[in-house]
């Protein structure tokens, strides 16, 4: 009935060397340099045997807390509430639902990132899970069939739940903890200290009516670092509820109405109540370099105070340690420590938690100790224990000995079915932060991992997939959808390769490793590329039935990103750039590489992000990553990257995540920045010379990807943090269009389907859809923007009546029409007179009897008029329900 883990990840540049030596082996000391700037240099890399999962994290959070220590959580939840208000998301659910304008398209049979699992007291069939940045999901199947499991909204800007705690005497009750943090901030050497967290949290929120509606319970909407690990139920007394959070023990005595910390002692990544004694608790504290305070803590009290217990433990750890009381016998208490890269052993005490003993000191947990291990103990069989880290392991007397059960790499490559086996009966995806026995099944236990749930129905000799609908992956940028088949695409996920989609929920896995960048060659659908980790470039000549590495020949000069660029040239596809420090050319479609210029453009700071003029491809720019020495920069270069030119200019000091070109003109060009704090979109029109910001619409929210129509110009979309928006007079203003969408859905990349004209979008947490492009509506192209600011149509979406703001520059006229997403005219509203300043008209939409999209067209004129460019307008869009 309660879940929560907590997934440490190491910024390993903050280690002592007492805590480096503590690593044996040359190997441990180059993972901590990796992490600890981003980058490494490996001559010719292979996909790595279990996840990346600490550099894909550490990755992710650098981009938005750069140049800052903080991920600003505060712009986030503000500009959540903008778009979705401040309620609960009963009735926006219920929009997006009926008039959602994005369809998904899987992957429905690939499960993502994983963090917990709670059981519904009262019903076997019902569990719930906690994603690690696709939010909560539940099923009323146990987990069974091909679409056996449906997100829940909450109406808070959730993505990253580690914790889930249903009452055991209501299970309309429940408590959702948020965020997943891997470690207490830590100062990276050379730059600032850095937060590790692995996605957005908001503290704890709860439901009384079964998931229906939320509120919040512990707010830290605007707090930075914080995250609940673990939250437990007094199963006596519902009221009293503990929580595990980065900032202690927190208590609340009146159901979650309010929270007291009872206990100060950081990272606290576990709290359990004796099943015998509702006073005694037991609690888990750690993270990497935060030896002085990790250990077991123990309360006799009923939490109002917790001693550090040392009897039989290591002194202290640098990973993290899971616990699991014996149902069987409530005096045997077994925990699973670890340090970042291996697992010191199994312990197990006789007393409750009062002393230990090691009692095996197999390496399970290995390389994630810092991560993902736990053990669990079969209620019908004390003897039996079931110890997960890398894969799943078994003990029949009492975790003295154990035997290996699973392979993680016995993954099925290829198309599996959706709802069906990935595997054969002895794979469960690597790296597993969780095991839970079933309270209503004998033998039963569930897996929750970096590729989803996984379930044993006979106590850990055989194991099967539960992913059916599960739609949570974590995609990268660059995904890549062919120019002539509009069912043929391929992108890369965090943890779980990469893979095809062929039309079908079921896609295709390919290539191992983390999944990352992705291209189709325009011309030629059987050329297709994939990568992994640190550019370990792939192509496949026969459509993605078979690849083979294309890799530039690297040496020990190149300093590579986790996530490294390359691209084809749309004007010449055998023209491909890629980046590490440098910057490498291909002339055969990667058969063989050559660095442009022996002259690595921002020294020992890789390349980021690339892109190509449409009509020349000795023409790009790119962005650099400051993982040696800040600033941020952005190069172009007009000779194939011969010589380079530093185009940074006035632009803020924040990575640049993407960068899009006019397809007709490659002096205009747009950025997308990460971060907070600045503008997010910028344009140059003289090809870097100054750059303007493009606000108006926009949150302050990180964002990941731009997209230019190509064959209308003048429309861009962009992605960020929140969602999607758009722009139909080029980027000077931004309307939203995420309706159908998860709530804060990470946008990583968009592109075009062009056959049959759909936008594409790929998440990171919950993988790919598609929407009609925009466009304007038929017969009334909207005249040039002409200065007026500030519009918003509030409510939207709306029943009956909305308002709409505006700023008009001058006296003037405003006449207003509505189209529907066909381009008819639908409704005209009266003119009505503006002054200068800000404005406020209320419409009246009575009159619009069908529930759905339409386009307000605001035409504004100067009064008195002189001429016709004397009037001009703005389009937005309104959602009626």
């Amino acid at each position: 009935m309660v879940c929560g883990l907590c997934f440490f990840y190491p910024n390993f540049t903050c280690f002592s060397m007492a805590n480096l030596l503590r690593f044996t082996g040359i190997a441990f000391v180059l993972l901590a340099l990796l992490f600890g700037y981003h980058w490494y240099y490996a001559a010719a890399p292979e996909p790595a045997e279990t996840s990346e999962a600490g550099a894909s994290l550490y990755w992710w959070a650098f981009q938005r807390a750069y140049p800052g220590k903080n991920i600003d959580m505060r712009h986030l939840s503000r500009a959540f509430e903008q778009q979705y208000g401040k309620a609960n998301s009963a009735t926006t659910k219920a929009i997006a639902d009926e008039n959602g304008t994005w369809r998904s398209l899987g992957p429905k049979n690939i499960g993502g990132r994983t963090l917990c699992l709670a059981f519904n007291p009262f019903n076997s069939n019902t569990l719930y899970v906690g994603s690690a940045s696709g939010g909560l999901w539940r099923s009323f199947s146990g987990g069974e069939g091909q679409q056996a499991w449906h997100r829940v909204e909450t109406g808070y800007p959730v993505l990253g739940v580690a914790a889930i705690a249903v009452s055991p005497l209501d299970s309309n009750v429940m408590y959702l903890g948020t965020g997943e943090v891997y470690n207490y901030q830590n100062t990276m050497p050379g730059i600032a200290i850095r937060t590790t967290r692995g996605s957005y949290g908001i503290g704890i929120l709860k439901t009384t009516d079964g998931g229906q509606t939320w509120s919040k319970s512990l707010d830290w909407s605007y707090s930075d670092l914080r995250g609940v690990q673990q939250i437990a139920i007094n199963p006596m007394n519902p009221n009293t509820v503990f929580a595990a959070t980065t900032e202690g023990i927190f208590r609340s005595q009146n159901a979650g109405n309010t929270w007291q910390q009872v206990s100060s002692v950081i990272m606290a990544t576990g709290i359990h109540i004796s099943p015998a004694d509702t006073a005694l608790l037991l609690a888990t504290h750690g993270g990497i370099d935060n030896d002085a305070i990790s250990g077991i803590y123990r309360s006799a009290d009923a939490g109002s105070s917790f001693t550090k217990i040392t009897a039989g433990l290591p002194e202290s750890f640098g990973g993290k340690a899971a616990l699991n009381f014996s149902p069987v016998n409530a005096n045997m208490v077994y925990a699973s420590v670890a340090e970042p890269f291996n697992s010191i052993g199994l312990y197990r005490s006789a007393d409750a938690g009062l002393t230990w003993e090691l009692i095996n000191s197999d390496d399970v947990a290995k390389h994630q100790g810092w991560y993902s291990h736990d053990v669990a103990v079969n209620p019908q069989n004390g003897n039996e224990l079931l110890y997960v880290g890398i894969d799943v392991w078994k003990s029949e007397d009492a975790g003295f000995t154990f035997e290996q059960k699973t392979y993680w790499y016995n993954w099925f490559f290829g198309q599996v079915p959706v709802g069906g086996p990935e595997g054969p009966c002895d794979y469960v995806h690597g790296d597993i932060h969780g095991v839970y026995f079933s309270p209503f099944t004998e033998n039963t236990a569930y897996m929750v991992t970096d590729g989803g749930i996984f379930r044993t129905t006979n106590g850990g000799e055989c194991f099967e997939g539960l992913n059916g609908g599960y739609q949570t992956t974590q995609f990268y940028a660059n995904f890549a959808s062919s120019q002539t088949d509009s069912a043929f695409a391929l992108g890369g996920m965090q943890d779980n390769a990469t893979a095809i989609y062929t039309g079908s929920d079921a896609w295709t896995r390919v290539i191992g490793g983390d999944g990352l960048s992705t291209a189709i060659h325009p011309q030629d659908p059987d050329i297709v590329f994939g990568s992994y980790q640190y550019l370990g470039l792939q192509r496949s000549d026969n459509g993605g039935a078979s690849f083979y590495g294309i890799q530039p020949p690297l040496n020990s000069e190149d300093r590579v990103n986790f996530a490294a660029p390359y691209e084809l040239a749309s004007a010449n596809p055998q023209i491909m750039y890629a980046g590490t420090n440098f910057l490498y050319r291909s002339a055969d479609a990667g058969l063989s590489w050559v660095r442009t210029s022996d002259t690595a453009p921002d020294g020992e700071n890789p390349i980021l992000t690339i892109a190509i003029a449409g009509n020349n491809p000795d023409r790009l720019y790119f962005s650099t990553s400051p993982n040696s020495l800040p600033p941020a920069k952005v190069f172009t270069t007009t000779n194939g990257g011969a010589t380079f030119q530093n185009i940074t200019a006035n632009l803020p000091d924040r990575l640049v995540t993407d960068i899009a070109l006019h397809p007709q003109n490659a002096d205009i060009a747009y950025i997308t920045l990460s971060g907070f704090g600045t503008p997010h979109v910028y344009v140059t029109e003289n090809a870097g010379t100054n750059w303007t910001p493009l606000t108006d619409g926009l949150p302050d929210v990180p964002a990941n990807t731009l997209l230019i129509d190509p064959n209308a110009p003048e429309i861009i979309y962009l992605g960020n943090d929140l969602g999607v928006y758009y722009s139909l007079n080029s980027g000077n203003s931004w309307q939203w269009y995420g309706e159908g969408l998860p709530h804060l859905a990470m946008v990583m990349h968009l592109g075009f389907s062009p056959v049959n004209n759909k936008l594409r979008i790929a998440t990171h947490g919950n993988g790919v859809y598609e929407a009609d492009a925009v466009a304007f509506p038929v017969g009334n192209q909207p005249p040039p923007d002409f200065g007026i600011t500030n519009l918003q149509l509030y409510p939207n979406p709306t029943r009956q009546q909305t308002t709409l703001h505006l700023t008009a520059p001058q006296a003037g006229q405003l006449t207003l029409q509505v189209y529907n997403t066909a381009g008819s005219l639908v409704k005209t509203f009266a003119p009505v007179a503006m002054q200068s300043g800000q404005n406020a008209v209320l419409l009246d939409l009575g009159g619009l009897t069908t529930t759905g999209i339409y386009f307000v067209n605001a035409q504004f004129c100067l009064s008195p008029a002189t001429a016709d460019i004397d009037c001009t307008g703005k389009l937005m869009k309104l959602v009626k329900w």
